[in-house]
Formats: structure tokens, C-alpha cells, sequence
């Protein structure tokens, strides 16, 4: 039987959040609410916080990062605000899904940075943002599952490698290995813009703030 990740994740505990709304929200509003309706409400609130931390972050830092797998889209905080939204493709194979162990077709989710920039001529895509995944929640979720017999003999790391990069086509669906997918010309308007350090929150989706 294919091992829910969602589940082994149900058990984290979030913080309870209140005068939140749905505005703004992209695609199809019914299915939308019907498969956040199925998240675990620990979850939810857990990665609200997880938003909320990175744009609180970026009154100080400058920049931030929010990715909502579930609409397939980045926004981009300056000081606090949203200025920016970009669509994005994700993993293949399971894109709502996080990331447990590598090759599983998983996204990650959590709180990261960017760590390293690489050019068009050292990246495998066009330009790349590496993030800092595996972190040590990813690491401990990792040894947790391996322990409870749910890695595949043999997987030694939660994953590697994993970016915001681009070869992204406009009317492409999910087809990467598990990385954040934009196109060229986003990818191009905020590689010099944005600097190791700046703080990324990768989420199934969220409770939004009244706009």
C-alpha cells in the first residue's frame, strides 16, 4: 500500500489562527476548498505559521518566498507585502505531497533558504536557486519513516538538489523531479534580485489574510 505522507505529518502540532479568509485564489475555487478541506487542520495552521514566519522574516531580510503547491504558484514579499506572483510546475509524480525520501515524487515542505545561485552555464535548467533542503525537520521526518520500515532498502537521504529553477513553458503541467519549475523570463527577472539567505516557505496551501 502507498504510504501517505500527509498522514506520517499529522501528528505535528500547528498554532490555531483565526480572521483568515480564502480571498485570492487562483484556479478552481470548488476543488480548491475541497482538498483543503481534507488537509488535517494541524497541518493547516502549522503551515500558515511557516507563511507567516517567512514574510515576517522579510521586513528585515528584504525579500521572501511563498510557494502554494496546490495552485501552483510563487509569491514573492518585499518588506512585508507581496509584489510579485509567478506560476509555477511542480514534481510529476506526487507535487501535493512532501518530500520524504528521495526519488519518492515528493515536494518538499517547510521552511528554507536559498543557499547558492548558479548561472545559466552551472545549472542543468536555465538558472537555478538551490534551497536548502534537506533541512533538520526533513532529516528527522527521514529517519522517523526509515526506522518505521516505510523508506525503500537503500535510500539513504531525504534528497538533494532541489531549486527553483527555470525551463518552465507556460502552458507546461508538473514535470520536474520535485524542485519549484518557472520560465525563463522569471527566473531571469529574479536571479540578481534575490540573494543567498532570502527565506522560502513551501507549503500545501494556507489560511489567506483578509485582503
Amino acid at each position: 500500500m502507498k504510504f501517505s505522507k500527509t498522514i506520517a505529518l499529522a501528528a505535528l502540532i500547528g498554532m490555531p489562527y483565526a480572521a483568515f479568509s480564502d480571498g485570492n485564489i487562483v484556479g478552481d475555487r470548488s476543488r480548491y476548498l475541497d482538498y483543503r478541506a481534507s488537509i488535517p487542520a494541524k497541518i493547516l495552521d502549522e503551515q500558515t505559521s511557516w507563511v507567516e514566519d517567512v514574510v515576517e522574516r522579510s521586513k528585515n531580510s528584504g525579500y521572501a518566498f511563498v510557494v502554494d503547491k496546490l495552485v501552483r504558484r510563487m509569491d514573492l514579499y518585499f518588506r512585508g507585502v507581496c509584489v510579485d506572483s509567478f506560476d509555477v510546475s511542480l514534481s510529476r509524480e506526487e507535487p501535493l505531497e512532501a518530500k520524504l525520501y528521495e526519488d519518492d515524487g515528493g515536494v518538499p515542505e517547510g521552511i528554507y533558504q536559498i543557499i547558492n545561485k548558479k548561472d545559466v552555464d552551472e545549472s542543468s535548467f536555465h538558472r537555478a536557486l538551490m534551497l536548502s533542503f534537506p533541512n533538520k525537520r526533513d532529516w528527522k521526518n527521514f529517519r522517523e519513516a526509515k526506522r518505521n520500515g516505510i523508506v525503500p532498502k537503500g535510500v539513504r537521504r531525504p534528497g538533494r538538489y532541489i531549486a527553483i529553477h527555470g525551463d518552465r513553458n507556460e502552458n507546461d503541467g508538473d514535470w520536474t523531479d520535485g524542485c519549484i519549475a518557472l520560465t525563463n523570463v522569471d527566473i531571469d527577472s529574479l536571479y540578481h534580485l534575490i540573494k543567498p539567505g532570502t527565506p522560502v516557505a513551501i507549503v500545501k496551501t494556507y489560511y489567506r489574510k483578509q485582503q
